[in-house]
């Protein structure tokens, strides 16, 4: 018995001898001895189905290929009974009921086995060469409960699971993996390429499949026999391209030329994400293939043009800096870059998305912040100042005027001794980072109120920073 139901349709599971729509809307029982088999799968080792003549799971019900990394798991059971309903939501509940004697460390096995408690069900009907299939695609909850009343202690298990699919059917050589014949298809196996070059061994553009590999229609691996590997434990089949050496843990069985095609499938493929071909004059940052830029306190912005004779991205983009647009179109585009605060360096490459060609913004954040300030105790005569180093090599160089004594610590603070003679005395720290053509010099202004004479003055009224 097998169904043949559009999932604009409720089915039903009709008993043998039953009469009626197949694609009925009525409720499925099935008493004991209605169900002979039933097989779970955690549904984490589910990868895919392939359902029958390559068709969606909207065109047909038959599931021809169960694509899973793990074996199913078979639970014994006393009897089962399955029910089915459909909402207005166009949800379906699919509920099978079991009573099983008792736990086996098979069936523990199922529990632990499942991180997510969720499975992929499968049950066969009395009289049925074929399995119904529930679970798909989050998988159904388990849940089991022990039999108080019940003289044999036995458990019941309800696998239950709420989805926008009906009750599906599949093929039952399913469930003789090892010894299930396939159908093969040769696919490239596009996970080892190499690129083709021309006369000056730029790529061309085209990416070529070192490997063909027999595969069956859900894409799994078959051997010389057309069988599963995973089950066979022999070698995956397939052909090699002609100047490939190795056999990649492969089984050859021959080779073929990069106009080779397989299943109507071509080796070789113009494909610029694999194979990015390697044109020259394509991109330029204000007419040149690299460009410098230095910002710092007072210069905190630049703006340069990308001509590109394609689309072009930002390949990448470092976190000190703001860079708008990332991406253009064929042309010329007006580009601006920004520093968010901070220093560093780095570089920034503009790709033309076409040719993969890649021009380069060398940037160069240099600036000198001050962070903090403060006085020793009154009478000490002491003032220091904090400055932070963002690019370049981190160190900076500083000249107080009108003189006074001054030293940098181990820490980078910058010390001052002034001996003030006045109410009111002013002096103005300059600050340099020598960093080639990308220097920073910040200057910061000091005010000093009282004198040496009088110990209550304070020694630090006010600074600021001048950029």
């Amino acid at each position: 018995m097998s169904l043949n139901c559009k999932l604009n349709r409720n089915i039903s599971l009709l008993q043998p001898g039953d009469s009626g729509d197949s694609c009925n809307s009525r409720d499925i029982s099935i008493g004991v001895g209605g169900i002979s088999t039933v097989l779970v799968y955690n549904i984490s080792d589910v990868a895919s189905l392939k359902f029958e003549n390559d068709n969606r799971s909207d065109d047909t019900l038959y599931v021809d290929t169960i694509n899973s990394t793990g074996q199913f798991y078979k639970i014994d059971f006393t009897s089962a009974s399955y029910n089915e309903e459909f909402d207005p939501n166009s949800k379906w509940t699919h509920t099978l009921t079991l009573d099983v004697n008792n736990i086996s460390p098979l069936f523990e096995d199922i529990l632990s086995d499942s991180v997510h408690g969720r499975y992929l069900v499968c049950f066969k009907p009395n009289g049925s060469e074929d399995y119904r299939m529930f679970g798909w695609r989050y998988g159904a909850t388990l849940d089991y409960s022990l039999n108080i009343a019940d003289d044999s202690g036995g458990y019941t298990i309800k696998l239950e699971d709420a989805s926008e699919y009906p009750l599906f059917t599949v093929y039952g050589d399913n469930f003789g993996n090892d010894d299930k014949v396939y159908t093969p298809l040769f696919k490239p196996l596009w996970e080892t390429y190499f690129c083709e070059k021309n006369g000056e061994g730029k790529n061309t553009g085209y990416a070529i499949a070192m490997y063909v590999t027999k595969v069956n229609a859900a894409g799994q691996p078959l051997d010389r026999n057309n069988k599963l590997v995973q089950w066979s434990g022999l070698k995956q089949d397939a052909y090699k391209h002609n100047s490939i050496t190795s056999d990649g843990g492969f089984n050859i069985i021959g080779t073929y030329a990069s106009s080779a095609q397989f299943d109507g499938r071509p080796v070789k493929v113009f494909d610029l994400e694999k194979c990015g071909a390697q044109f020259d004059n394509s991109i330029y940052i204000d007419n040149a293939k690299s460009k410098d830029v230095c910002l710092n306190s007072t210069v905190k912005g630049a703006t340069f043009t990308i001509r590109s004779t394609d689309a072009w991205s930002i390949v990448n983009q470092p976190k000190f800096a703001t860079i708008v647009p990332t991406n253009g179109q064929a042309g010329d585009t007006l580009v601006s870059v920004f520093h968010n605060g901070v220093g560093g360096i780095d570089e920034i490459q503009f790709q033309n998305e076409y040719t993969k060609e890649i021009v380069t913004l060398n940037l160069t954040v240099n600036l000198i912040a001050i962070q903090s300030s403060f006085t020793y105790p009154n009478g000490i005569r002491n003032i220091v100042l904090t400055p932070t180093i963002y690019g370049c090599s981190g160190f900076y160089s500083a000249t107080v005027s009108p003189y006074c004594p001054h030293y940098r610590d181990e820490n980078g603070y910058l010390h001052l001794t002034p001996s003030v003679t006045a109410a009111e005395q002013n002096y103005t720290v300059t600050f340099t980072h020598d960093c080639g053509t990308c220097g920073e010099t910040k200057e910061v202004k000091i005010k000093i109120l009282g004198d040496n004479a009088d110990p209550s003055w304070s020694l630090l009224s006010s600074f600021c920073e001048i950029v």
